[in-house]
């Protein structure tokens, strides 16, 4: 489906390209936008806490110079990537399962193919764009919130200064981790798409075929996002 959704952009097919446009729009809205406080607050939270722990762990040593490794390590590589993943599954895979799920049984997708309107692209396109643009940016905004609620919490324990810490930061990072987070917040949204929209095209018959898609859709959009996650962490820092 994946390649199916580029194939139809290169295609440029104009037919639907406004309403396709449209749904895209919303769903970011819905996925990206509406993340924005959650992400947030949990950012910012995690960032502080794992400073904390580290400061609480490394006491005995010099811990300003290991915060911005710390930060880089747990945020940016892992958690930041993972846990926008993990708030997208909850809060946009079942929906689009159930969402989807609901137009099959409502016969609207035997209605788009009625009128000329190839379901696929119709359903697929604006899914697969909305909840992948989102994921890349909210873990931009995931990792930026949580290293400087890790800066914060460093300023507040050790009296560390906002210019070190980040200058620590900076020679610590690498344009490597740079790419393994992009890709795979690029690698999440692409999965939780597939899954959740390929659930919901999978109810036929019944109504209470779509709770049991909504809970398929989140559980593997979980189990393949983990096994990418690990793959991506193997291939490039082992």
């Amino acid at each position: 489906m994946f390649f199916y959704s580029l194939k139809s952009l290169i295609k440029r097919q104009k037919k639907g390209n406004a309403l396709i446009k449209q749904i895209t729009k919303k769903q970011i809205y819905f996925t990206g936008v509406q993340s924005f406080f959650l992400v947030g607050v949990v950012s910012l939270m995690l960032g502080a806490v794992v400073v904390v722990q580290s400061v609480t762990q490394l006491s005995k040593f010099n811990a300003e110079a290991y915060i911005g490794k710390i930060l880089l390590l747990v945020i940016v590589r892992e958690l930041g990537p993972v846990f926008t993943a993990l708030i997208v599954i909850g809060r946009s895979a079942s929906a689009i399962a159930t969402e989807i799920g609901n137009m099959s049984i409502a016969k609207e997708i035997e209605a788009l193919e009625s009128m000329g309107i190839d379901p696929l692209r119709y359903i697929m396109i604006p899914r697969l764009w909305g909840v992948t643009i989102s994921i890349v940016l909210l873990t931009v905004y995931f990792n930026v919130i949580g290293i400087s609620g890790g800066f914060l919490a460093a300023k507040l324990t050790l009296s560390s200064s906002f210019s070190v810490l980040f200058n620590n930061l900076l020679h610590a990072i690498t344009f490597i981790d740079i790419l393994v987070a992009f890709l795979k917040s690029l690698g999440f949204g692409i999965i939780i798409a597939i899954i959740s929209v390929y659930q919901g095209l999978n109810v036929r018959f019944s109504l209470t075929e779509v709770p049991q898609a909504a809970t398929k859709a989140v559980v593997n959009s979980l189990l393949y996002a983990f096994f990418f996650n690990s793959i991506l962490t193997v291939l490039f820092y082992i």
